[in-house]
């Protein structure tokens, strides 16, 4: 028991404790506003490069397409191409056609295309930056005010120094839906959610446990989700009866009525006392290829599923053979 301590305590000892470089809070306030200022700068910057380069079109154009530039410049002078919006070109990371109805011409030249696409995740990753800015900004105000009270602020540094030592573990361009959450949700995924996402996707059937409050609803989920749908397939989100409604509410606030995302949400229900069909479950079968086709998502609990489960076997025993077809099919 004596060396279990011992080594115990050895390995506690090796733990790097970090603490801040200055205790002066209002310098710390100081590094934090110039930081954020950079950030917005600079973000500004490449939202005005990105903007001019949709207007853009090829001045080097071939005779063959020539007529069909000076039509594009007419149709764009009398208000026929929509301007878009920074999080529509977002969008375009992951759905190329979203380009076509502000500016073919950028994919038409690969180079033209991979550079607007770089351009893309730097601004991303500088909102990214610059929100993460204004919470450590938030933390300074809180410090100096604090240090001005002479109260205890060990808590408020310890914050800090926890939000500094954030970094991301995953690779932006390899998951630009992730970026988009980010951005959208003003949040930054922390590496051991990025773990926990990573280990769903890599280890099907994963049961992974994490604690109250550590992003399973909020951040969790919207990352395995916004993976998945790139799949097509069918995404189902199961969740208790007593949290289905907060989380359908949460992802309809963040998913659906989001400037970035356009996702559509279908609940489930079903009880056994549902009497069931073969044109019912084509229904069913029909909305759940929709959802598919649009990038959707379904939710529903276990009493559900259940009830569908034990509706499957009820059929079954009075030989009614389609419809026990079509609820496999679901």
């Amino acid at each position: 028991m004596i060396e279990e301590l011992h080594e115990s305590w050895t390995t506690n000892e090796k733990i790097k404790t970090r603490k801040l470089q200055t205790t002066d809070a209002q310098h710390l306030f100081n590094i934090f506003q110039t930081q954020k200022d950079l950030a917005e700068k600079n973000r500004k910057t490449v939202e005005e490069y990105l903007e001019h380069a949709m207007l853009a079109d090829p001045s080097n154009s071939s005779l063959d397409h020539a007529w069909y530039t000076s039509a594009y410049q007419l149709k764009r002078l009398a208000g026929r191409v929509p301007k878009a919006t920074m999080p529509e070109l977002v969008q375009s990371l992951w759905n190329d056609d979203r380009l076509c109805i502000f500016n073919v011409y950028i994919l038409f030249s690969d180079k033209d295309y991979e550079t607007f696409r770089a351009g893309l995740f730097l601004w991303l990753q500088l909102c990214v930056l610059e929100t993460k800015m204004s919470r450590l900004l938030r933390m300074g105000t809180e410090l100096v005010l604090s240090s001005e009270l002479g109260k205890d602020n060990s808590q408020i540094k310890d914050s800090i120094i926890s939000a500094l030592l954030e970094t991301r573990t995953w690779t932006a361009t390899d998951h630009p839906q992730w970026l988009a959450l980010e951005v959208d949700g003003g949040i930054q995924i922390r590496p051991a959610q990025y773990e926990i996402a990573l280990a769903c996707i890599k280890k099907s059937g994963a049961i992974m446990q994490l604690n109250m409050g550590l992003g399973k609803t909020r951040v969790i989920v919207p990352m395995l989700y916004t993976y998945w749908r790139l799949k097509k397939s069918l995404v189902r989100l199961n969740f208790l009866s007593e949290l289905v409604s907060e989380a359908f509410d949460f992802a309809h606030r963040r998913l659906t009525a989001s400037s970035m995302f356009d996702v559509q949400l279908f609940q489930i229900p079903f009880h056994r006392d549902v009497k069931v069909d073969e044109c019912r479950l084509k229904v069913l079968l029909d909305q759940c290829e929709y959802c598919v086709r649009v990038g959707g998502a379904v939710f529903m609990t276990p009493e559900a599923r259940c009830s569908l489960h034990l509706k499957n076997h009820e059929l079954r025993m009075l030989n009614r053979r389609k419809e026990c077809d079509l609820i496999n099919e679901f």
